[in-house]
C-alpha cells in the first residue's frame, strides 16, 4: 500500500481467541492491547499455528487509520516503540484446575526506525490459542473496540462477549480481581477505577449495552453479574 493512499487500518478485520486465552490472567495497557489485537486479526483463524508463520506487522499509519483517538504520528511511533519493547517482557498466566502456566505473548519484537512499522512474532505456546479449530473461542471485530480508551475496557468486554449467547456473566469478585490482574483491594476502588468506567465505555463506545451488579455475601461484595444485550444502534464510537 502507498503511503499517500487512504489507510483502511484494522477495524473491518476479525479478532479470534481460545476462550481459554481470553480467560488468562495478565495486564497490559491500552496500547498494548491494540497492538496484539491488530496482530491477532491478521491470523488465519482457519489454519493451524504451524502451517502460518506467526509474524505480523502493524504500520504506525494503519495503527492509526485503526484508533484515530491515537497521538500525532511522531509521537506515535515513539509510544508504540516502547510498547512493543514492552510486550517482549509481558506474559499471562494460564490455568488448568490448580496448575498454573506463564506464558509469553511474543518470542520476538522488531521495530524499523524511520519507516513507521513494527513486527510481533507471537510464542509458540501463544499460537495455537489464536486458532479455532477444536476449541471454543471468542470473535469480534477491532471496530467494536476502537473506540475504548481504558485497558479494563477493552479486557472486560472480550469477557463479555463469550456470554453475548446467554446475556449475563457472573463472576466471584476474588476470580474478577485476579483476571485482570487489579491492584485494588476495596470493592469501592475496583467499582470506581475499574467497572464503572468499563460499563460507560462499553455502552457508549461498542456496539454492546452493559450493567453490573454488586452481589453481597453478608456486608461484603462476593460476586459480580453483568448482563449485556446487543445496542440497537450498533455505534462504535471514537
Amino acid at each position: 500500500m502507498k503511503e499517500n493512499e487512504e489507510r483502511e487500518g484494522f477495524g473491518h478485520l476479525t479478532v479470534s481467541k481460545s476462550n481459554k486465552l481470553v480467560r488468562a490472567s495478565y495486564s497490559l495497557t491500552t496500547l498494548e492491547q491494540r497492538l496484539l489485537l491488530c496482530c491477532i486479526a491478521q491470523v488465519n483463524p482457519m489454519r493451524t499455528a504451524k502451517t502460518q508463520r506467526n509474524l505480523f506487522r502493524v504500520s504506525v499509519a494503519d495503527y492509526k487509520a485503526t484508533f484515530p483517538d491515537s497521538a500525532k504520528q511522531g509521537a506515535l511511533y515513539s509510544d508504540i516503540r516502547d510498547a512493543v519493547n514492552r510486550l517482549y517482557e509481558r506474559d499471562m498466566k494460564l490455568r488448568e484446575g490448580r496448575k498454573i502456566t506463564r506464558v509469553r505473548w511474543v518470542q520476538s519484537v522488531t521495530y524499523h526506525d524511520g519507516e513507521g512499522w513494527v513486527e510481533l512474532h507471537f510464542s509458540e505456546l501463544v499460537a495455537p490459542y489464536l486458532t479455532l479449530l477444536g476449541r471454543k473461542f471468542t470473535a469480534f471485530k477491532v471496530e467494536q473496540i476502537a473506540g475504548l480508551r481504558s485497558a479494563y475496557s477493552i479486557r472486560i468486554f472480550e469477557l463479555l462477549m463469550q456470554f453475548q449467547d446467554t446475556g449475563w456473566w457472573e463472576v466471584d469478585l476474588a476470580e474478577f480481581r485476579e483476571t485482570l490482574e487489579l491492584p485494588y483491594e476495596r470493592f469501592a476502588d475496583i467499582k470506581r477505577r475499574v467497572i464503572d468506567v468499563a460499563v460507560q465505555e462499553i455502552s457508549t463506545k461498542s456496539n454492546l449495552l452493559v450493567t453490573c451488579k454488586p452481589i453481597k455475601q453478608g456486608r461484603a461484595v462476593a460476586r459480580l453479574r453483568f448482563e449485556l444485550e446487543p445496542d440497537p444502534q450498533g455505534k462504535f464510537e471514537a
